[in-house]
């Protein structure tokens, strides 16, 4: 079950499968609200065979390259780690986390979810998974 996180607890770890369309993180946010997201960068996961870190990758091969525009985030980088609130693949519910330590202010009040940049079709040969901590700041 879902719960907001207070100042001062301690930090969450979220494991983001990259087959899952949508990883539950357990935590509701707010607009507001800041938190930390701690994503340590030697993380590898997979996209069919092409490996990728946190912070995605351009496009490689023909197909890639095609379907550029299908992506959940177009703007984003294939793989990329986007962090999403709700079930939504609307644009102003995302927003690119990558690798390292990044801040990450809650544009809307919901739950949050994590997933790997790809195209809606094809989570199917993904492999792996990174994991994240989450620390409310304010």
């Amino acid at each position: 079950m879902a719960a907001r996180m207070n100042v001062g607890d301690p930090p969450r770890e979220v494991r983001v499968d990259s087959p899952e369309k949508w990883n539950d993180s357990g935590i509701i946010v707010a607009r507001g609200e800041e938190y930390e997201i701690d994503v340590p960068p030697d993380q590898i996961w997979i996209d069919r065979t092409i490996e990728n870190t946190p912070d995605g990758s351009s496009s490689r091969g023909v197909v890639q390259k095609l379907t550029v525009g299908l992506r959940r985030k177009p703007d984003a980088p294939w793989f990329a780690l986007i962090a999403a609130i709700g079930q939504s693949d609307e644009a102003d519910s995302m927003t690119v986390i990558g690798a390292g330590k990044k801040p990450f202010h809650p544009q809307m009040d919901g739950q949050l979810y994590f997933f790997a940049n790809d195209v809606r079709v094809a989570y199917g040969n993904n492999k792996g998974a990174i994991t994240l901590t989450i620390t409310r700041t304010r």
